[in-house]
């Protein structure tokens, strides 16, 4: 679903090159493949989300009608104006007869042609798009994962995060380094994390911006996390994980297998940051 999702956020025929540039191994900047604005957005039917949860229509439905009511996906349809053939998109909540065609400035008539019902179809919110064109999935998937680990209403270590700072001395101009996700815990200790959306992403030149950070901040362990699945981990980013506790750069590694758990949870002598793809 997560990758579907990434695909709805990309303008439409971006696929191919997207695939050609990871192939190559370079480097994609969110900004060459998610769309600028709402209408560049392909769009996507029911059946579409059929097929990424497994041919369900069931779960299609459900999930649906809750990413619709958490503002995640707006429902909508496809309008063609028979006076011009300019073809529109169009929330079902802003569907108000007459309906004026942005291609000629006329009323659109006979909105649905000879069509007898509406095809509902679904696009990102502008809410979503935004998280994509920030490349802040692994951001989010991040906090999340935290926040249930550290943040239990009963005795949380918890204060907050807060994704993508810069962190300066006071009085200097220049950066000492940035944190793709910054946590605070209760007892005054920072965590700064780096999160990649692969493998490649994760080089010698992050992790050791990644640990001067870490000693700047004072602190007792830093993390590093890619948005996709521990299988198909690299052994340089595997080799990358430090939990001896007699090391200054005590590190962790977490993918996907861990990030997306129903609800991560510390249990009494558990470890919920091993390394098990």
């Amino acid at each position: 679903m997560l990758e579907f999702l990434e695909e709805m956020a990309a303008h439409t025929g971006i696929s191919f090159y997207k695939r050609r540039q990871q192939q190559q191994g370079q480097t994609i900047e969110p900004s060459e493949v998610v769309a600028r604005t709402i209408d560049d957005l392909p769009e996507k039917s029911m059946n579409d989300f059929k097929r990424v949860l497994g041919n369900n229509q069931d779960a299609a439905k459900s999930w649906l009608l809750w990413a619709e009511r958490r503002g995640l996906i707006v429902k909508g349809f496809p309008l063609l104006c028979e006076k011009c053939g300019s073809k529109q998109w169009i929330p079902v909540a802003a569907f108000a007869p007459p309906i004026i065609c942005r291609g000629c400035a006329a009323g659109m008539e006979t909105p649905f042609g000879d069509r007898p019902t509406a095809e509902f179809k679904y696009r990102l919110s502008e809410r979503t798009r935004r998280v994509y064109e920030h490349d802040a999935m692994g951001y989010l998937m991040a906090m999340r994962f935290f926040h249930f680990i550290f943040g239990g209403s009963f005795g949380s270590e918890l204060v907050g995060f807060h994704p993508g700072i810069e962190v300066r001395l006071k009085g200097n101009a220049d950066a000492e380094g940035e944190a793709d996700v910054l946590m605070l815990l209760t007892g005054g200790d920072l965590i700064p994390m780096e999160v990649k959306h692969s493998f490649t992403g994760m080089t010698d030149e992050e992790v050791e911006k990644l640990d001067r950070l870490a000693t700047r901040l004072r602190s007792p362990w830093s993390a590093l996390i890619v948005s996709k699945y521990g299988k198909d981990a690299t052994a340089d980013f595997v080799a990358r994980e430090n939990r001896s506790l007699d090391s200054d750069q005590f590190r962790l590694i977490l993918t996907y297998d861990l990030l997306l758990s129903e609800r991560p949870f510390w249990s009494l002598g558990g470890d919920p940051f091993l390394w098990a793809p």
